[in-house]
């Protein structure tokens, strides 16, 4: 009989050689995580800098509706105005 193949050893070896296996297995597993969560991070990156950069658009936008905004609460008084003149202009002239 031999004992060094079929003995007690060889359960150990067997088991021994099983969790060095497995621990392959999932330190592949981790490594594919990691990298996923790093290209997740990158994503997060990217969207926050989209979402500034519409923001500040937003703000310009904002800005341009106001002024757009005030101008043409202008364009009646202006007009009314405008009429004035005109009638000053042709009393002027006859």
């Amino acid at each position: 009989m031999d004992y060094q193949a079929s003995g007690p050893w060889m359960k150990i070896a067997n088991k021994i050689k099983a969790e060095l296996q497995n621990m392959s297995v999932l330190k592949q597993k981790n490594n594919q995580l990691m990298d996923k969560h790093k290209d997740s991070l990158k994503e997060i990156i990217k969207i926050k800098k989209e979402k500034e950069e519409a923001l500040l658009i937003h703000k310009g936008l904002d800005t341009k509706l106001s002024t757009a905004l005030a101008r043409a609460e202008m364009v009646p008084a202006i007009e009314i105005e405008k009429k004035e003149l005109q009638g000053k202009v042709a009393s002027v002239s006859k």
